[in-house]
């Protein structure tokens, strides 16, 4: 409740404590140490977020090496790149993607703690709405490349676009931007 106008509406107008109930943590959404509580949805699209973009960084820090899970890096190139083995990427750019994706992966888990000083930070919060344009713009242009057959790809690799590849950054774009339009007002309220 607030104490200032006597209503039972909190600072952004959450009628006594709805999301804050939801969330397990009292009214208006905050405990009794005036940390903001994250509901249970947001919490599990975190860690599932966050989770899909660790496991595609750790994917990246192999193929530096490896191929794995095929057996040739000419196989990699086709499946993975969608090019003959001349087109792979070198280590040093493979290497930037892990990098990347494992600092989306925080990005994502930080945002979801608007209790800390890292989930109310700017710079985190955009990173988070750009993590979740970057990988709309990867999922929806690969369904329409590959689904319209735009590029010279080989078979293997268009199959595995519009299966899997594509699909999952639609649905890593989704679960970041839930997170991040979830958690926003809380990080102002702290």
């Amino acid at each position: 409740m607030d104490t200032t106008t006597g209503t039972g509406a909190d600072v952004d107008g959450d009628v006594d404590g709805d999301r804050g109930a939801r969330a397990g943590a009292g009214a208006g959404g905050a405990d009794g140490g005036g940390s903001a509580a994250v509901p249970r949805p947001v919490r599990a699209a975190a860690v599932v977020a966050a989770g899909g973009l660790a496991a595609a960084a750790a994917l990246h820090v192999v193929w530096i090496r490896s191929p794995w899970p095929l057996g040739s890096p000419a196989e990699l190139a086709e499946v993975v790149v969608g090019t003959d083995q001349e087109g792979l990427p070198p280590a040093a750019a493979t290497a930037a993607v892990a990098g990347l994706l494992a600092a989306a992966s925080g990005m994502v888990l930080a945002c979801a703690r608007p209790d800390s000083a890292l989930g109310r930070a700017r710079p985190v919060r955009v990173g988070l709405w750009a993590v979740s344009a970057v990988l709309a713009a990867r999922g929806l242009g690969g369904l329409v490349v590959s689904g319209l057959d735009l590029q010279q790809t080989p078979a293997r690799y268009t199959a595995m676009d519009l299966r899997v590849y594509s699909p999952l950054c639609i649905a890593l774009s989704s679960l970041t931007g839930y997170v991040a339009s979830r958690t926003r007002r809380r990080a102002g309220r702290l």
